[in-house]
């Protein structure tokens, strides 16, 4: 159910996650932006390396963006109305808690995020600069904005 939800209906969308360890990279992008409360440098990189099963780079930080993108999505969405996203059950099934307080608050600064990211990315793809590097930058700017709002 999951998968499906994450690819929209979409059947290659819901294969290229499967095939690319979508799931397990989206746990990762959740866990970074919703329940760290700061954002290890390590563990980006980390991220930004595995590359799987992708011939070249930069198509793998496309498939990371879209995923950050997708992520990004549902926390605003289970921010709105829990009822409406997966993530609670999706959270469930992992043992935390999502909605322990209203956080409907917070929703502006995801929004601030998913658009930063959106345009850094079609900035970065206008000048064919290394998505890697731009990636890195995101996640900087995401701590700072989470930070600033004390998300």
């Amino acid at each position: 159910k999951d998968l499906f939800i994450m690819s929209r209906g979409s059947v290659g969308k819901a294969l290229e996650i499967q095939h690319n360890n979508g799931l397990e990279i989206f746990d990762k992008l959740i866990e970074l932006l919703f329940f760290s409360k700061e954002i290890s440098k390590e563990k980006i990189w980390e991220l930004l390396s595995m590359q799987n099963s992708f011939e070249n780079s930069k198509d793998y930080h496309k498939f990371i963006i879209n995923m950050l993108l997708s992520a990004i999505t549902h926390i605003s969405i289970s921010m709105i109305d829990e009822k409406k996203s997966f993530l609670n059950n999706y959270n469930n099934n992992k043992n935390r808690k999502l909605y322990e307080k209203n956080y409907s608050d917070f929703y502006f600064p995801y929004t601030l995020i998913y658009s930063m990211v959106l345009e850094d990315f079609n900035n970065a793809l206008k000048v064919n600069l290394n998505l890697e590097y731009i990636l890195f930058t995101i996640f900087i700017k995401i701590e700072k904005i989470k930070k600033s709002f004390k998300l």
